[in-house]
């Protein structure tokens, strides 16, 4: 080979040699995790367990981390890491995941390392783990009753069971249902009473809510269930419902009045009252005359405010030779001389009371006729004894209904008395009898007693009472007379009975319009 050649030749094989290890050297990152999956045992709610990953640079170059993120709908898995940016080669970085399971679940998640590795720039750790834990379910959750007839009855079975794998602890259960309660809890199998109570994974337990509407009200309760279940400490189930009138009517009433009448006067025979009973005893003719144009079989007799003994110890009835020549001697038989302290109510509840002259059954008081109490008194009333309310209660319990008692008055007027024909004080006492009773209170100082003794008579003998033929809800009924409605009137449920405030005159049409319960 000449000498030409031989340089030829070493000059391509030098430049080849060249070439190759210029490539062959050239830096780079390399990133290596162990381990790309994990999976962590069964954890109870509340434990707590954590996994090292170990992050490696086995190249030759820096490795630079963009990111770590870690992807996880559960929320169960959870990343600890110092700030990682960069790893020299051979240099490594521990990366703790810890898994804490909310609920009885099987949980996926995944970390996502962004690196300036050449050959993988994104790397996946997979992580997986199942919780153990007690899960509460209410079945149903909310239910509406819909429309329910008042009086009728549906009810309703609330099953609590458990659908996690650990036993469920029931610690309380609170039943909140609004005023007045239609819907109530019916514990039939003693549920309430053995709490605190245990359901098995699978398990049940059941209660039952009854609803009977009494009104037209919205109806709404709550269970609010007290449990160990970790995600739903405490589960609630609503119910709704509304109540409806089922069956509707209409009833129709004419005032004819009553036939049996018992009255009871309490007359002052203090000093100031002999005109007063002059008045009285001058007009009650046209108090007595009521009676007998209505053909009514009534009975008088008269007390004092300071003696219930009745004076001359008489009753004046229906049947008696002269009515209104009796009545008007025992009036001037009462006198003036009686004591100044006027004490009608006491000496009225002593007259009616066991052993009283007008004892129910006694002479005066008939079982099937209507007691009406009449005071007449220019002073106040003084008693200590008993109270109005004590003589309102007292009457109400000598009769079956409310309707068979009343009370009148002829006394000062409310609030501050009368000055004319002799004037007189208010009749405090007299007057709370008299408007509890639903009764008339007239001015004792009227220039005209005649008239206030006719209205008297008249309200003593209308009939204000009026038993309907279903059994009413009170709160659907209406009320009306002469083609007006009214509102003065109450409802008596043990008599299922309309009682009228105003009492109508005669020949008034009354016309009641109500529902009854449907499934009573």
């Amino acid at each position: 080979m000449s000498n030409k050649s031989l340089l030829l030749f070493l000059a391509i094989l030098g430049c080849s040699d060249y070439s190759i290890n210029k490539i062959t050297e050239k830096p780079a990152p390399d990133i290596e995790v162990t381990p790309l999956e994990y999976s962590f045992s069964d954890l109870n709610v509340g434990e707590t367990l954590g996994k090292d990953f170990l992050i490696k640079n086995v190249g030759n170059d820096k490795l630079y981390v963009h990111s770590i993120e870690l992807v996880d709908e559960s929320s169960s898995f959870y990343l600890r890491q110092e700030n990682l940016d960069s790893l020299d080669p051979q240099e490594e970085f521990l990366l703790v995941v810890e898994y804490s399971p909310l609920t009885y679940s099987y949980d996926g998640a995944f970390i996502e390392l962004e690196s300036n590795d050449p050959d993988e720039p994104l790397v996946k750790i997979l992580l997986n783990g199942t919780g153990s834990a007690p899960i509460i379910k209410v079945t149903p959750d909310y239910h509406d009753f819909n429309l329910i007839e008042l009086g009728c009855e549906d009810d309703l079975t609330v099953t609590i069971e458990n659908v996690g794998n650990v036993d469920l602890e029931i610690s309380d259960i609170d039943y909140l249902a609004n005023v007045p309660a239609d819907m109530i809890i019916d514990d039939f199998f003693g549920i309430l009473e053995s709490l605190p109570t245990t359901i098995v994974p699978g398990g049940d337990i059941a209660l039952n809510i009854g609803y009977i509407p009494l009104d037209t009200l919205n109806d709404a309760s709550i269970l609010k269930i007290h449990s160990n279940d970790p995600m739903t400490p405490v589960a609630d189930a609503e119910q709704y419902g509304n109540g409806i009138y089922g069956n509707l009517h209409s009833e129709t009433f004419y005032q004819d009045g009553i036939s049996d009448v018992d009255i009871l006067f309490v007359i002052d025979n203090s000093g100031s009252m002999l005109s007063n009973q002059v008045n009285l005893k001058n007009n009650f003719s046209s108090f007595i005359s009521v009676f007998s144009s209505a053909g009514a079989n009534y009975q008088i007799a008269f007390i004092t405010t300071d003696n219930a003994e009745f004076v001359n110890g008489e009753v004046v009835t229906s049947m008696s030779p002269d009515p209104i020549l009796s009545a008007e001697s025992i009036i001037d038989s009462i006198g003036g001389r009686g004591s100044g302290v006027e004490k009608g109510i006491d000496y009225a509840y002593a007259a009616i009371s066991p052993g009283g002259d007008a004892e129910p059954g006694g002479m005066l008081t008939r079982e099937s006729a209507r007691f009406v109490l009449i005071f007449v008194s220019d002073e106040k009333d003084y008693s200590t004894s008993w109270s109005a309310a004590d003589l309102i209660s007292k009457m109400a319990s000598i009769k079956s209904s409310i309707s068979m008692i009343t009370a009148h008055a002829v006394a000062g007027d409310y609030p501050s008395g009368c000055a004319s024909n002799g004037g007189a004080e208010f009749g405090a006492g007299y007057h709370d009898v008299v408007s509890a009773m639903m009764g008339t209170f007239l001015s004792i100082c009227s220039n005209d007693w005649g008239i206030d003794l006719d209205e008297i008579a008249r309200d003593s003998l209308s009939v204000n009472q009026f038993v309907l033929e279903h059994d009413a809800i009170e709160e659907s009924i209406s009320v009306m007379i002469d083609g007006i409605y009214s509102s003065d009137w109450i409802f008596e449920e043990s008599t299922n009975s309309v009682i009228l405030s105003i009492t109508p005159i005669d020949g008034s049409e009354i016309v009641i319009d109500y529902a009854s319960w449907s499934c009573r």
